[in-house]
């Protein structure tokens, strides 16, 4: 195994609170070519500290940057392993690292005058609205230019002309990289790895195998992430994707 750079940096904010979103940091430094998967964090570790989503990935030359959102549900020091990643070669290698151990210190949200076990319950707060966006315009758009193609071959057909229909229109591709600068990044993020997954299967895919296994990981783990992901990756993806269909 290549001895390999590792560095864990305790994110804990001095104030961090029962219930704060904590960041347990952990940088690896990979060789170029090799693609960093994070370990899971293991779901039965404990009740004290959780994890509250997949873990976060940012690569910077040779140097990859994994971040665990977490949550701890009691005050005081509380002991965690960060789980080791795995660094996948071209070649099939696979080295794997050790998980490192993290200390978290967490302060009470009660003041020291107030008795934890006396303290009244307070009532459950309403429930918040997210809204939904659909691709619906986009579909709509497709059915009708296919009703229409349908609609004008059947009248060809019935007045005894040879016919050939019209191309449908072509459906306008989302602007990914307008979405991810506006804000939306989950749906800048699944429009993303949807586009790289349409050229994953052409040949020009096949010398940009490792780039395009790195993108649509990352973008896997930051399209769950319960903050904004990084808009780089998605203007990434799509210059890789316009790369492999040969606009650029």
């Amino acid at each position: 195994m290549i001895p390999l750079l590792l560095t864990l940096l305790q994110a804990t904010p001095p104030a961090a609170t029962v219930g704060d979103t904590v960041w347990a940091v952990r940088t690896v430094a990979a060789p170029a070519g090799a693609v960093v998967r994070p370990g899971a964090w293991p779901e039965d570790r404990g009740a004290d500290v959780e994890a509250l989503g997949p873990p976060l990935v940012h690569r910077d030359g040779d140097s990859v940057e994994i971040r665990y959102p977490l949550v701890a549900w009691a005050p005081g020091t509380h002991t965690v392993d960060v789980p080791g990643p795995l660094l996948v070669y071209g070649t099939g290698r696979v080295d794997s690292l050790p998980p490192l151990e993290l200390t978290l210190a967490i302060a009470s949200v009660l003041p020291d005058t107030v008795v934890a076990d006396s303290a009244p319950i307070q009532p459950m707060a309403g429930a918040v609205v997210v809204p939904e966006r659909h691709w619906g315009p986009f579909l709509a758009l497709s059915l009708l230019g296919l009703a229409l193609a349908l609609g004008a071959l059947v009248l060809g057909r019935r007045r005894g002309k040879a016919f050939t229909p019209p191309a449908p229109p072509p459906i306008p591709r989302p602007d990914v990289v307008g979405w991810a600068e506006a804000g939306e990044w989950r749906a800048a993020a699944a429009g993303a790895l949807a586009r790289l997954r349409a050229v994953a299967g052409t040949a020009r895919a096949r010398d940009a195998r490792l780039e395009l296994e790195g993108l649509i990981g990352a973008l896997e783990a930051d399209r769950f992430a319960p903050d904004d992901g990084d808009p780089d990756l998605v203007e990434q993806a799509v210059a890789l994707a316009r790369r492999l269909e040969g606009e650029a």
